[in-house]
């Protein structure tokens, strides 16, 4: 993934449900979410859909987005990460025999 910022995006729009199915969402809204300005996340989101990420099919009250099988794989491959630094650290055993 191109930016941290767009990972976030990703994040976001799975959480809204973009992982099962396409959901409505307007720039405005996901703005306000994401704490930033809606020209950036437009940007933002053509960026994501240019690299596969998402795919999306913009109305005239907002878009339909949903997130790829390329996207799903980027934010697992984000969660072993989390979880590889997150996790507590093996203990080291000694084995007297």
């Amino acid at each position: 993934m191109a930016e941290p910022r767009e990972w976030f995006t990703l994040l976001k729009l799975a959480e809204l449900g973009a992982l099962k199915h396409p959901i409505f969402v307007t720039t405005t809204k996901l703005s306000s979410e994401l704490n930033c300005s809606q020209q950036t996340v437009s940007r933002w989101l053509r960026s994501l859909a240019e690299q596969g990420y998402i795919e999306r099919r913009i109305e005239l009250r907002g878009e339909y987005i949903k997130v790829t099988k390329k996207g799903f794989e980027a934010l697992t491959r984000v969660q072993s990460r989390l979880l590889m630094a997150l996790k507590p650290p093996k203990g080291a055993y000694l084995t007297i025999e």
